[in-house]
């Protein structure tokens, strides 16, 4: 499950191609494994709120719903947060490529 494919890797020598496809496929996963853990949070809250009729249940399925928003939503958040970083790497590492053929010194800024 790719959402984004770059062609920066394309032009990156195999063995950082290959590394590059890792770390996204591991980020991809990554994301699974929060929407999968707030799935099961919702799952579990609407059945608490829907077949139990104390208010203890109801405190705690409103607080499982609650938390299950949270967890996808910080999954979220460090998806796009981790693929924007990704991203900046490869960029990075293809101008130090670029200028290491061109006899270009590297620029701290990097």
């Amino acid at each position: 499950m790719t959402f984004h494919k770059e062609n920066k890797a394309a032009t990156l020598p195999l063995a950082d191609s290959l590394a590059h496809e890792r770390t996204n496929m591991a980020n991809e996963r990554t994301l699974l494994a929060y929407v999968r853990t707030a799935l099961a949070m919702l799952v579990v809250s609407v059945t608490m709120l829907k077949f139990f009729a104390s208010s203890g249940m109801h405190t705690l399925g409103y607080g499982l719903l609650a938390g299950g928003v949270a967890v996808l939503a910080i999954g979220g958040m460090n998806f796009v947060e981790m693929r924007l970083r990704i991203g900046r790497h490869v960029t990075n590492e293809l101008e130090l490529m670029r200028r290491a053929k061109l006899g270009d010194q590297p620029d701290d800024s990097l």
